[in-house]
């Protein structure tokens, strides 16, 4: 029994060893002008004979990680965030079982952001000091 038992163990093993990476992979840090990483920047990538899009946005060190990518290319990857000028890359080919990695630094933007305002209209009565909790209405 112990040797049937190893034997299974022996064939899982081996039959582990062999898989195989099938995809790519790209990785990077997007900073400002004083590099310092802009957390919340998207990051995308479009496969351009298919027109698969895969996106990230970048975590609070302003780095990002796109996974699970089509080997090949050519890729367009395209990089924006609020207040700065987007970029983009084309002709990015990747390489079967390596990670690509991109770092780069995005200038400010000089146009001028307009203001948000935000204006409320209480007229139909839905929300009032009266109301402050849960409500159920059965008919």
């Amino acid at each position: 029994m112990k040797k049937l038992i190893t034997l299974f163990m022996f064939i899982f093993t081996c039959s582990l060893s062999f898989s195989q990476v099938t995809t790519s992979s790209i990785k990077g840090v997007i900073s400002d002008e004083t590099n310092v990483g802009l957390p919340g920047a998207n990051v995308i990538a479009v496969h351009t004979p298919t027109g698969t899009t895969y996106g990230a946005a970048t975590n609070i060190d302003g780095r990002f990680n796109l996974v699970n990518l089509r080997v090949g290319g050519p890729y367009t990857i395209t990089v924006s965030y609020v207040g700065y000028n987007d970029q983009s890359f084309s002709d990015v080919f990747l390489t079967l079982g390596k990670t690509e990695n991109l770092a780069l630094s995005l200038t400010p933007d000089s146009a001028q952001l307009d203001e948000v305002v935000l204006t409320v209209n209480n007229a139909n009565g839905v929300f009032g000091s009266d109301r402050t909790g849960a409500e159920t209405s059965v008919g």
